[in-house]
């Protein structure tokens, strides 16, 4: 690790990707503003663990037309083709019914 942090390597690589994760939600999202902390907070991740820093293209935050939307119908339940068998209850065993 380049920079020393009160973290593991494995905990920053953990943050790491969640910051991708947070990133691309952000861009998906449109939010510009959480885009930008985002950015800082990967490049200071990959500061830790040494590695070479990414260079962001200039993006504009584009709304995905599918954001914050929710499903209007909802899911068709699945039926099944046989039902399910009964489980039999099993007596207990000789021993046990002194």
């Amino acid at each position: 690790m380049a920079k020393s942090s009160n973290y593991s390597q494995g905990q920053s690589w953990g943050a790491l990707r969640s910051a991708w994760r947070g990133y691309r939600a952000a861009l998906a999202e449109g939010n510009a503003k959480r885009l930008e902390v985002q950015k800082q907070h990967i490049n200071s991740l990959q500061a830790q663990l040494g590695l070479k820093p990414t260079r962001f293209r200039k993006i504009k935050a584009k709304r995905s037309p599918t954001a914050g939307r929710r499903r209007l119908s909802p899911r068709p339940k699945v039926r099944r083709s046989s039902p399910r068998p009964k489980l039999r209850r099993r007596s207990p065993s000789p021993q046990l019914r002194r």
